[in-house]
């Protein structure tokens, strides 16, 4: 057996489309919305009254019994001989309940037991609403949504900077640069004025002691080197006087070099700020594209589906309508077949009645004059046996009394066998005999036995009447074999009239 999932307020999708459909196939509505796949009030008081109407748990809960009486358990059996032909060509089985009532005619037992088809309008009906309940987008709506799909793949990616790495390389350079030292045998400038001032200083010596040697007749003296020394040292001096600028001019080459990282890393930012903002454009003019692609797109389906959603209740309302006064028409048709079943009914038991009365009659005459029988019998035979009493045996199983034979008595224990009582039926009336007969009448001081009196307190006096007896067990006031037994009771009573 299949199995479903509880559906209840709230509830939607294909399930609860499904849930709408078999409803309204089963005469319920769903409301003016017809299957639109969502559970609300409207199919919730759809469901209650198809549970209600089913014997189920009227809770609005579309569980596993209500989903499985809606929609059949896929194995049906027929009462008809002939199995209906579906829209392919193929039988399917379709399961119907019979119903027979006594004394109907058979043109009224037809009636009544006629299963509902929609007429050839409803069925009309039916074909163009199922035509309309699944929504199918136009070309506009269809070209629009290409459009917004288009777009949405057009959006920029994530930004990338081409400066990026050139700036971090800057930024290494400028946060690792060591700091400034001057070392004068680095520095070529210095060397290059070493060189320049020296050889200056050492030609200035040599000029001075040149001069100082021809004032002295070429001789050298010690005043001349002291004076040559003099001049030699001078240069010395003024290169010494260099170091202080050349000291100024590196430390300001330093800076310079610092001024241009810093230089360098803005001019790169500045420029990766400026591929930014075009990036932040170009993403800003998509997301303009974008809105209108779906706005365009929400406008032309809202307006697509408003129509699909106008026609679809258009024609669940005309089936709902039209099947509602075809399902009336049936309905009102099955109303007056049970109106003339019951007036049919009611003359074949009053019928049954007034013959099972006549019977009555007729066992009550039997009655007396059986009862009449044995009173002459009994005087006849207690005449007999006065003298010689206690003398004999007797030929009687039902007590032992030496009375003779009668047809009578030999009825009225079988009587007594078929409502369950066990004696003889030997045609001699003895002391067993007459117990049995006592309980049997004076049962619950009444002349009725427990169940008869349940029969009479439903029924009246008339407890031997074959409708009682049948309505009662049916009721479940008396059992299956209590009904036995009485129905035994009641062929014994007519057997006896005839």
């Amino acid at each position: 057996m299949a199995t479903y999932s509880n559906l209840g307020m709230g509830s939607s999708g294909s399930s609860v489309r499904k849930l709408q459909n078999a409803l309204i196939n089963k005469g319920y509505s769903v409301g003016n919305s017809g299957a639109d796949g969502v559970f609300g009030n409207d199919t919730l008081r759809a469901v209650k009254k198809y549970q209600k109407a089913n014997g189920l748990s009227v809770d609005g809960i579309a569980g596993q019994n209500t989903l499985t009486k809606l929609y059949g358990s896929g194995k049906t059996t027929t009462t008809g001989k002939t199995p209906a032909k579906t829209s392919s060509g193929t039988k399917s089985k379709q399961t119907t309940t019979k119903v027979n009532v006594s004394g109907v005619s058979t043109s009224t037992q037809k009636a009544i037991n006629k299963q509902y088809q929609p007429g050839a309008e409803v069925q009309a009906d039916k074909k163009k609403m199922q035509a309309n309940q699944t929504y199918k987008e136009s070309t506009q709506v269809k070209a629009a949504r290409d459009y917004l799909n288009k777009v949405n793949k057009q959006k920029p990616g994530e930004y990338k900077s081409a400066w990026e790495q050139d700036m971090k390389d800057l930024y290494d350079k400028i946060m690792n640069r060591e700091k400034f030292t001057y070392d004068l045998s680095q520095d070529q400038l210095y060397q290059q004025y070493k060189d320049q001032y020296t050889n200056l200083g050492q030609q200035a010596m040599a000029d001075t002691m040149g001069q100082a040697a021809g004032l002295t007749g070429g001789y050298g003296s010690s005043y001349g080197q002291a004076v040559g020394q003099q001049q030699y040292n001078a240069y010395l001096q003024q290169l010494n006087d260099k170091v202080p600028e050349l000291y100024q001019q590196a430390y300001q080459q330093y800076r310079n070099e610092g001024e241009d990282l810093y230089n360098q890393y803005g001019l790169a930012a500045e420029r990766d700020e400026t591929d930014y903002g075009r990036y932040r454009d170009k993403v800003g003019d998509w997301q303009v594209e974008r809105d209108y692609a779906k706005g365009r797109y929400d406008t032309e389906r809202d307006f697509d589906y408003g129509k699909f959603a106008d026609n679809r209740d258009y024609y669940t309302g005309i089936y709902q309508t039209d099947r509602n006064f075809d399902y009336g028409k049936y309905s009102d048709a099955i109303d007056r077949a049970v109106q003339v079943a019951g007036m049919e009914n009611s003359d074949y038991w009053n019928r049954q009645d007034e013959k099972f009365q006549r019977e009555q009659f007729a066992y009550q005459q039997k009655q007396d004059e059986l009862a009449r029988a044995d009173a002459l019998a009994a005087a006849v035979a207690g005449g007999s046996s006065s003298g010689s009493s206690g003398g004999s045996s007797g030929r009687s199983s039902s007590g032992g009394s030496s009375g003779r034979y009668s047809s009578s008595a030999a009825a009225k224990q079988q009587q007594l066998v078929d409502a369950g009582y066990d004696i003889a039926v030997d045609g001699v009336w003895g002391p067993q005999s007459q117990a049995a007969w006592d309980k049997y009448k004076n049962e619950d001081s009444d002349g009725y036995s427990t169940v008869d009196q349940e029969l009479k307190n439903a029924h009246g006096n008339d407890v031997y009447n074959a409708k009682a007896i049948t309505e009662a067990y049916q009721a479940g006031i008396i059992t299956k074999s209590e009904r036995d037994k009485l129905q035994k009771k009641y062929a014994a009573s007519i057997e006896l009239m005839k």
